[in-house]
């Protein structure tokens, strides 16, 4: 018994003591929610939309059942202002992308309030992109 304890002690103080990760080093395991930087400039796509196509295809299609209460689409976000569907992806170069996050419906409604029945995917870029003249 004491062998068990000292060994998960051991593994427990080995883990705090631990050198912290040098920024910029990738973990081992992607993050299923979001696009890096990193990925869009070796992604070698045109837009945004490319870019979720290619990375994760599942954002772009609806969850849950479809009916009347929970018709809609999946919500993009520029930075923080909302643009429509996800067709509008298409109007966002990636060469402004610094991330993509995907929020599920109960994360999005939290940050961007009520009215993502199908979740909602936010675009950060580097400057603030113009959406028409």
């Amino acid at each position: 018994m004491n062998r068990i304890v000292y060994a998960g002690l051991v593994v427990v103080l080995t883990a705090a003591c631990a050198p912290p990760k040098p920024s910029g080093e990738a973990d081992l395991q992607p993050d299923r929610n979001v696009i890096w930087l990193e990925q869009v400039e070796a992604a070698r796509v045109d837009n945004a939309y490319e870019l979720v196509r290619l990375h994760h295809p599942m954002w772009l299609r609806k969850r849950g059942a479809n009916t009347l209460q929970n018709d809609g689409d999946i919500v993009v976000y520029l930075n923080d202002s909302r643009m429509g569907g996800p067709e509008t992806l298409r109007q966002i170069e990636t060469i402004s992308i610094t991330s993509i996050r995907f929020y599920d419906v109960g994360a999005a409604n939290f940050k961007f309030g009520a009215g993502h029945p199908h979740g909602a995917i936010q675009v950060s870029t580097k400057l603030p992109v113009s959406r028409g003249g």
